[in-house]
């Protein structure tokens, strides 16, 4: 597994796009001198003055991903433009082999579609019906200089956790922003790995918990409102989830203080008959 960090530097390892959570986290990472003002927490400052008891249910959080969806490029885009996102988005689609039939999860409005290979075919989802109709847009628009574009991507609805295809069906799952998202992001990478072709490719562009104390806490007291206004559970340990899965970790990389996660992974080849058909 290739260990690597991108700016701000970290000491550890450690589109649907980056919410702009960590965009306050930043005037802390900061003060220990790992991040740039101003990237983790746009949003936050006020959420620490919040409490709320009871987080919303997942139907919940998907109706939130519903209501953001219209506005959800014009607000994101030129944060992660300026943050770096972007760059990471461009780095990690690089690694999808040409030729491969490909699933992307939460795929938000489509932000990464552009950056497939042309020869790919892309079956493109999302758990949020508000996304999916952003994400026709980006198709619609994308079709006006790419005109097989309808062929190489097919738009739907779904739930990462129940994927509705057979095992060893793709060679490559992309994820930009998605296991923060989910209920249950062990049974998600489960699926993932079942419906993954031995010896295929995973990539992964996450939120997680920062590798410095004070940026921890922030994350923790934050994290319940956060919740509720974004869908998002931006302080999981994602890199210690994904190497505790059935994926070979290859690569890992970490910025903003270790809030977000690079992953290249791969699904060792030879075990297909350990796994049956759901």
């Amino acid at each position: 597994c290739a260990r690597s960090t991108c700016w701000p530097r970290n000491k550890g390892h450690n589109s649907r796009s980056m919410s702009r959570s960590g965009y306050l986290v930043a005037g802390i990472a900061g003060m220990v001198g790992v991040g740039s003002a101003g990237y983790l927490g746009v949003y936050g400052g006020a959420l620490a003055n919040r409490y709320l008891s009871e987080p919303p249910t997942e139907s919940q959080r998907i109706a939130r991903f519903d209501v953001l969806a219209p506005t959800w490029d014009k607000e994101i885009r030129p944060l992660e433009d300026k943050h770096g996102i972007s760059a990471l988005r461009e780095r990690l689609l690089q690694h999808v082999p040409k030729g491969a039939r490909v699933l992307e999860i939460a795929a938000g409005t489509g932000r990464n579609m552009s950056l497939y290979p042309r020869d790919c075919k892309v079956v493109m989802t999302d758990a949020s019906d508000g996304m999916v109709q952003e994400m026709q847009k980006t198709l619609e628009e994308y079709t006006k200089e790419h005109k097989e574009a309808p062929e190489q991507f097919q738009l739907g609805i779904l739930d990462a956790q129940t994927v509705p295809y057979g095992r060893s069906t793709f060679d490559c799952v992309v994820d930009t922003f998605g296991l923060c998202s989910v209920t249950n992001p062990r049974k998600t990478l489960d699926e993932l790995f079942r419906v993954l072709r031995p010896g295929g490719t995973i990539l992964l562009l996450e939120h997680g918990k920062s590798e410095y104390a004070p940026v921890r806490w922030y994350q923790r007291i934050t994290a319940p409102q956060h919740l509720h206004d974004w869908g998002c559970f931006y302080d999981r340990p994602m890199v210690y989830l994904v190497e505790d899965s059935k994926f070979i970790v290859e690569e890992v990389d970490t910025c903003h203080a270790g809030t977000t996660v690079y992953v290249r992974a791969t699904r060792p080849p030879h075990v297909d008959d350990l796994f049956q058909e759901a």
